[in-house]
């Protein structure tokens, strides 16, 4: 895949426990809506969709980056082999009890995906998880914008509910205004904002 397909395009990498599925097909969605072609890989078919896979006519790939182990015989994770141009990670949550022992196995898991990284990569990433931040204390050598919940100077998009109960989307502390979508609840206005923020 990294060789045939990735290392003619701009890698577009979806990483996390979860939401992986919903927010590639998000930013592949926006792409087809601007009247792009990308390229796709993704867990499921999305709706617009006919199929889960395109090579796509532009130079845009978009693929979950899954922190599952690569094969028997290769037991690192999978998303090690993408050498995305842009990191989206949305959330790092203890998962694949099969493989991993605790949530330490895996931030160590995308440790070493970091480390893979061209420097003039980008990493969009959820500044209200502290696995994350656990993960950067690590160590990190690219561009970080981080998206949240709530309206501090750190984070360039967040997602804040008024008191209305209506989701607005915010950048650098200016509201830009309501997310209208016909998804729900607060995982999926997280799902939103950093599809946004990954194409910004």
């Amino acid at each position: 895949l990294k060789d045939n397909i990735l290392d003619q395009k701009q890698g577009i990498a979806v990483s996390g426990t979860h939401g992986k599925t919903t927010t590639a097909s998000l930013i592949t969605h926006i792409l087809k809506d601007l009247g792009i072609d990308p390229g796709y890989l993704i867990g499921g078919i999305p709706i617009g969709f006919n199929r889960s896979s395109n090579i796509g006519t532009d130079p845009y790939f978009i693929i979950e980056a899954d922190e599952y182990d690569t094969a028997f015989f290769d037991k690192r994770s999978k998303f090690i082999h993408y050498k995305p141009h842009t990191l989206l990670i949305n959330n790092i949550e203890f998962d694949h009890v099969d493989i991993f022992d605790d949530v330490n196995q895996i931030i160590w898991q995308f440790h070493q995906l970091l480390r893979t990284l061209s420097p003039k990569s980008k990493i969009i990433a959820n500044g209200d998880d502290m696995n994350i931040q656990k993960l950067f204390a690590l160590g990190i050598w690219s561009e970080i914008d981080y998206f949240g919940s709530s309206a501090l100077e750190t984070k360039k998009w967040n997602y804040i509910l008024d008191d209305n109960g209506q989701y607005n989307l915010y950048l650098r502390g200016k509201k830009l205004g309501p997310i209208d979508s016909k998804l729900f609840g607060k995982h999926n206005m997280q799902n939103i904002t950093a599809a946004i923020a990954t194409l910004s």
